[in-house]
């Protein structure tokens, strides 16, 4: 049995020297503990594979995702895909998360840090 993946189209959009997310609601609810999460996101054209300087993770609260611990630093496998201008980032999670909540980050090179909330099951 094959690593499954689940895939969360986030875009962001650029203005002013700024990336932020214009996805509805930067939600993936359902994420199977242990599965890698595939991240895909635009910044409109190619920015380098040194535009995402840190992924974390942090534990919150389901019902208002309130965070609940520190930040923890994770690695990510980037990869820019030109003919369709996304990015990709392939995030490791943990089968421990197993009816957890938490928030993933990723630092971009322009300062800021948009957010997917995660529900695993």
């Amino acid at each position: 049995m094959g690593v499954r993946k689940f895939g969360l189209v986030c875009n962001f959009r650029v203005s002013s020297r700024r990336a932020e997310f214009v996805h509805p609601t930067g939600n993936l609810n359902g994420a199977r503990a242990g599965d890698s999460i595939a991240l895909k996101f635009s910044l409109d054209g190619d920015q380098g594979l040194n535009i995402v300087t840190g992924t974390t993770w942090q534990t919150a609260t389901c019902r208002d995702w309130t965070p609940t611990g520190p930040r923890v630093g994770t690695d990510g496998k980037l990869s820019y895909k030109p003919s369709s201008d996304r990015y990709q980032d392939i995030v490791a999670t943990s089968s421990t998360w197993k009816a957890t909540c938490r928030i993933l980050q990723l630092d971009l090179a322009d300062g800021t840090h948009p957010q997917v909330r995660v529900t695993f099951k």
